[in-house]
């Protein structure tokens, strides 16, 4: 595992911009937080490995009560509820980015193809578990997917070509290849 000091560092500053970034709504016809963007940054930045564990100390925070979750969200109650899924998908979005880009080289195509199936990852987790708690008001999946799915789609493929500008920006000071 590669922790260094930039990793010691980069950490919970990363887990800190999750949090303000799941704070952030932005205002449309189905609103959606900058989270996701706090995602792919994670992901362009630390890599898989350290961005799981990057993900596992935000769930960790909110889950004993510290407000990183959207809306000042805190508790077990909101990861077992509609958007948990989602939340534990990024772990699982770690996990398929790590695998995407794993010696791959061409690196830049690899990021971007991971992150693209990072978004897919947590998608699926959250539809799946959205499915799981209100199947017996939906059973339609095409009804869960327009819910919970398909609408966030354009804005997150959005907030991936922001995260991979800034990551851009910010490769050289990090000290990322």
């Amino acid at each position: 595992m590669n922790i260094n000091i930039k990793t010691i560092c980069t950490l919970p500053l990363m887990t800190a911009l999750m949090a303000i970034c799941a704070w952030i709504t932005v205002p449309f016809a189905i609103p959606f937080t900058l989270q996701s963007f706090a995602v792919f940054l994670s992901l362009l930045l630390l890599g898989g490995r350290n961005s799981f564990i990057c993900f596992s100390i935000y769930i960790v925070l909110g889950a004993v009560g510290v407000p990183v979750f959207s809306s000042f969200g805190a508790g077990v109650g909101v990861l077992l509820g509609a958007t948990g899924g989602f939340i534990f998908g990024f772990l699982f979005s770690a996990a398929v980015y790590s695998l995407v880009t794993f010696r791959k080289k061409d690196i830049g195509k690899a990021r971007i193809m991971g992150c693209l199936f990072a978004m897919a990852a947590y998608h699926l987790c959250g539809a799946v578990w959205y499915m799981m708690l209100y199947m017996e008001k939906s059973n339609d999946i095409i009804s869960i997917l327009m819910t919970c799915t398909i609408p966030f789609v354009i804005p997150d493929i959005i907030k991936l070509i922001l995260a991979y500008t800034v990551f851009l920006k910010l490769k050289k000071a990090v000290g990322i290849k």
